[in-house]
């Protein structure tokens, strides 16, 4: 009788001590919870290392940023300020479905994720950079691709370098039709 009144109370305070964020507690503004929890369950082998719970922690850490990283959230906002609404409505849409890429793999487990906090100082700064040469929709398209290849495993992690974005790099891809 004890055994199973232990393996409860164990379950109980399992539990508790893991933070488990609820549909009517996803921050609004982020993408939906369930495009992240597909994701989740689509990598088996991710699940082996980290549970739902720990994984949506990281996917909010990305949007909402820590004390000494500004969160997606944030650094869209500033991307978007002081431009003109016309350009607001196209970068926006994108910046939230880029943002929806790279998180879905940057909040898995660092033994399994390809991309990493490296890679996201790199990309932002390409974003920050991009603003005022008025190439920020050329840097987003090549920031996607780059993105999508790392996680497919086409594009080595160590190529995502800053000068990948500078210049010339964003001046031919802003010409591709």
């Amino acid at each position: 009788m004890r055994q199973p009144a232990i393996a409860a109370a164990a379950g109980v305070i399992a539990g508790c001590a893991v933070a488990r964020p609820h549909d009517d507690d996803w921050p609004a503004g982020q993408p939906p919870k369930h495009h992240f929890t597909r994701s989740w369950e689509s990598d088996a082998e991710n699940a082996k290392l980290q549970t739902l719970e720990q994984y949506l922690h990281w996917v909010r850490k990305f949007y909402e940023g820590t004390p000494i990283a500004p969160g997606w959230t944030a650094a869209s906002r500033r991307l978007l300020e002081n431009r003109p609404e016309e350009a607001r409505s196209r970068i926006k849409p994108r910046l939230a479905e880029l943002g929806a890429l790279i998180c879905a793999d940057w909040a898995k487990d660092n033994r399994r994720r390809r991309i990493d906090n490296r890679m996201l100082a790199v990309w932002g700064a390409a974003m920050r950079n991009a603003g005022p040469t008025g190439r920020v929709e050329a840097a987003l398209d090549l920031i996607a691709a780059d993105a999508r290849a790392v996680r497919e495993g086409t594009l080595p992690p160590e190529q995502v370098t800053s000068e990948r974005y500078t210049g010339v790099a964003l001046a031919r891809q802003s010409s591709v039709p």
